[in-house]
C-alpha cells in the first residue's frame, strides 16, 4: 500500500518537474493541459512499478544483474503503456477516439519505449534505490 502511494506522489512530482522543464527550456509558459496529458499517461505505470517494488521490499538482497533486468524490465513496459494504452486514453478524453490515430500509437510506441530504455532504466533504478533506502530505515 505504501507503494502504491508512493508511485501516486511521485507520479504527480515526476510529471510536474518535466513539464516545468520543458516548457521553460523551449520559452513557453506552463500549461496545465500539457501536465494533465502527461500525469493521465504516466500515473498507472508508475502506480504499478512502486506498487511492485513496495510489495517486493525493493528487490533487497537481489543480484545486480537480477536487479538491473527488474529496472529494464520495468522502464521498458512503463514507456510502453505510457506511449500506447497511457495516450490513446489521454488523446481519447481530449479528442475523442474517433479523432485519433490509433494505429500510430500502436505503431510507434515499442518503437519509443525500445528508444528510450536505458533513461527509463535509470529512472526506475533510482526509484527502486529509493526503496530500498526507505526500507532499511
Amino acid at each position: 500500500m505504501k507503494g502504491i502511494g508512493i508511485g501516486l506522489i511521485s507520479s504527480v512530482m515526476i510529471t510536474f518537474i518535466v513539464t516545468v522543464i520543458v516548457s521553460g527550456s523551449f520559452g513557453g509558459s506552463f500549461e496545465i493541459k500539457g501536465w494533465l496529458w502527461l500525469l493521465q499517461t504516466s500515473v498507472v505505470p508508475l502506480v504499478l512499478c512502486c506498487g511492485i517494488s513496495g510489495y517486493c521490499k525493493g528487490f533487497i538482497g537481489s543480484t545486480k544483474l537480477k536487479f538491473w533486468l527488474i529496472c529494464a524490465s520495468m522502464g521498458f513496459l512503463s514507456v510502453l503503456y505510457m506511449g500506447t494504452i497511457g495516450a490513446i486514453i489521454a488523446s481519447g478524453f481530449e479528442f475523442g477516439l474517433e479523432n485519433i490515430n490509433v494505429i500510430g500509437y500502436l505503431q510507434w510506441g515499442p518503437i519509443y519505449a525500445l528508444g528510450f530504455l536505458p533513461v527509463s532504466t535509470m529512472i526506475a533504478a533510482a526509484i527502486q534505490f529509493y526503496f530500498q533506502n526507505r526500507l532499511k530505515q
